[in-house]
């Protein structure tokens, strides 16, 4: 995609008639340090935008994978600023070992449990965001799934489970940081269900 052809296709969205189109991007995390000024002028033009998280983490103490989460003040008030609705991308967790064909666990980022997606939903509540897209209820080749798996696949390949987790824990997660979000429950930094 070049941005000549992303700005014809806003274009067309734009077109005075009898409809019109509330247009969102997604692209990467990075989105803001994109020296390209044709490309800065292009993610300004819509409505809302959604930077993708997905596999960006920091490492902290211990070794702990967690979502990198800092920036995401300055983003907000960055698409705020100048009209455009900011929506973060949250995820449980990551895996490109099959994929990408590599040896199992070269490329997770572990769930711990709901910790990594909780932290994330944490984060945003203290600031004050009711509006999440979550990644993803059914991308099972990365790793980010939320929907329904076993934790006993079958033994002839390499599989990321739910660490012997319910099949339905990252649904109830997600329900659960939407009660947060939303204002439902109180914000807490643990994960306030259990299994």
């Amino acid at each position: 995609m070049t941005a000549d052809l992303a700005n014809k296709l806003i274009d067309f969205f734009e077109a005075p008639g009898p409809y019109h189109a509330f247009l969102v991007a997604g692209g990467d995390w990075d989105w803001r340090r994109n020296p390209d000024p044709e490309w800065q002028a292009f993610y300004r033009r819509f409505h809302a935008y959604t930077p993708w998280n997905v596999g960006n983490y920091s490492i902290g103490a211990g070794g702990v994978k967690s979502a990198s989460t800092s920036f995401w003040p300055e983003e907000r008030r960055e698409c705020e600023a100048r009209g455009q609705f900011w929506i973060p991308v949250v995820y449980p967790g990551f895996s490109w070992d099959n994929l990408t064909q590599k040896p199992p666990g070269t490329s997770i980022i572990p769930r711990r449990g709901g910790k990594f997606l909780w932290e994330q939903f944490h984060t945003l509540a203290d600031m004050g965001v009711d509006t999440v897209y979550v990644a993803m209820f059914d991308e099972v080749d990365e790793g980010t799934a939320i929907f329904k798996v076993t934790s006993a696949p079958p033994g002839q390949a390499h599989f990321v489970g739910y660490e012997g987790l319910p099949s339905d824990w990252y649904l109830r997660l997600a329900g659960e940081g939407s009660r947060m979000l939303h204002g439902k429950r109180s914000i807490t930094a643990e994960i306030p269900i259990r299994p």
